[in-house]
């Protein structure tokens, strides 16, 4: 379990490494990097003790299993959500809606990634709970 959490973790860090490398680095990118950090390996844990209250057996396993079907499930649903959300505002809004989605700000980047993240790793929770108690 340590090893997955670690590899998680650094894998977690590595990829918003990115976001530094912006012209400016404000406090509430290090807040949404920290937020994204702290959700992930709090998801990691909660997976592992939903297994533990299974049969607890092949943890690694049912964690990489179970990460492709709600990765492609919540692909799907965000690209469906992103398309009915940006064609509403072009039709509600026309050419304000470009003025409005410029204005998108960190707070509700931290707002919605952390939603995102949880919910992705709630699911990867359900579905460990499940494996563990069908066996």
């Amino acid at each position: 379990m340590k090893y997955l959490l670690v590899f998680v973790l650094l894998y977690t860090i590595a990829s918003s490494l990115s976001s530094y490398l912006a012209e400016e680095i404000s406090v509430f990118t290090i807040a949404d990097n920290l937020v994204y950090w702290l959700i992930t390996a709090w998801g990691v844990v909660i997976c592992y003790k939903a297994n533990a209250k299974g049969d607890n057996e092949e943890f690694i396993d049912r964690f990489i299993c179970t990460s492709l079907p709600i990765t492609i499930r919540y692909i799907v649903i965000l690209i469906g959500v992103y398309i009915v959300y940006m064609t509403a505002g072009y039709i509600t809004f026309g050419d304000a809606f470009d003025r409005f989605t410029e204005k998108w700000n960190i707070v509700d980047s931290i707002i919605t990634n952390s939603s995102l993240i949880f919910i992705y790793l709630w699911q990867r929770r359900y579905m460990l709970k499940i494996s563990g108690a069908n066996n």
